[in-house]
């Protein structure tokens, strides 16, 4: 083992008392640079601050300007709408749509209140869905999109017993006919206006599932019973005849297309008969009265 020389210790113990001191031990930064950074830092949230203030008079002015200037005022001309464009209307009424637009005229469009607006607009018979869109400087478009009617429906105008007919659409909106308009579309019997809109939808709903079913057999059908959803119940006219089909909830276009071909046989075995059960495939029952005959 060797032997340490002398003097050897000191040196060592020199050495540890001048090495550098640990991290923590090294001197923090002085008072005078920190003092430039919490002023660097003040000043630059004054200059935001009043950056966001040049902002917000800017923007208040410029919606000042907007809402006063006559330049983007709704104009309306005698006998016409002026800036007020309506397109899409076809059976809904444009007076009722612009009259909706009254407390817009003659001020700025600035001022309009585009939800509102549009709310209105979708409350009026026909309109399904609609848009409001600003047009800069002096214009307001509304793009009306209206229902479509599926059939016809009777509803009794109050103190009459007679009916009269409305129209209604796939979702169960109960429209009224437009004067002068003309439309090709079954009548369906067990819907009512007083039901509630999910009532009518579904039960409108399946019949639209029947008629598409039967493709072009549904020219043939003049009146659908949607009373018993499970059992449609349909009005055709054969030779000149009403007859009148329980055709079931399935299988449409077989059933009915087996009825046509085989209707001249029924009609020599039951003459009289008008009124058919096609609900169980691949049979026709004559039904007279409390006699069945099947064919």
């Amino acid at each position: 083992m060797a032997k340490k020389t002398p003097g050897e210790e000191p040196l060592l113990h020199e050495i540890e008392e001048t090495s550098p001191a640990p991290p923590a031990a090294q001197a923090k930064k002085s008072p005078r640079r920190e003092g430039r950074a919490q002023w660097g830092y003040a000043i630059r949230g004054i200059v935001i601050g009043f950056a966001l203030i040049a902002l917000l008079v800017g923007y208040f002015r410029a919606q000042e300007y907007l809402s006063l200037d006559s330049r983007f005022a709704l104009e309306r001309r005698p006998g016409h709408n002026g800036g007020l464009r309506l397109r899409g209307i076809r059976h809904a009424s444009p007076a009722q749509v612009s009259r909706v637009f009254d407390p817009d005229f003659d001020r700025s469009i600035a001022l309009l209140p585009l939800q509102a607006r549009r709310s209105e607009v979708m409350a009026i018979d026909w309109v399904r869905s609609a848009s409001v869109t600003r047009i800069w400087p002096d214009q307001v478009l509304v793009n009306v999109v209206e229902r479509e009617p599926v059939a016809f429906v009777p509803v009794t105008a109050e103190g009459r017993q007679a009916s009269r007919f409305a129209l209604i659409d796939e979702d169960g909106v109960i429209l009224p006919a437009p004067p002068g308009a003309k439309f090709e579309l079954p009548v369906v019997l067990g819907i009512r206006p007083r039901d509630q809109v999910v009532a009518r939808r579904d039960r409108i709903r399946r019949v639209q599932r029947m008629l598409r079913d039967l493709g072009d057999w549904s020219g043939k059908i003049s009146e659908v019973d949607a009373r018993d959803a499970e059992n449609l119940t349909i009005h055709t006219r054969v030779e000149n005849r009403m007859i009148v089909l329980l055709i079931g909830d399935r299988g449409f276009r077989s059933r009915l297309e087996t009825f046509f071909n085989y209707y001249p046989k029924v009609r020599q075995t039951a003459p009289d008969a008008t009124i058919f059960d096609l609900r169980i495939d691949d049979r026709i029952t004559a039904l007279e009265g409390d006699t069945r005959q099947e064919q």
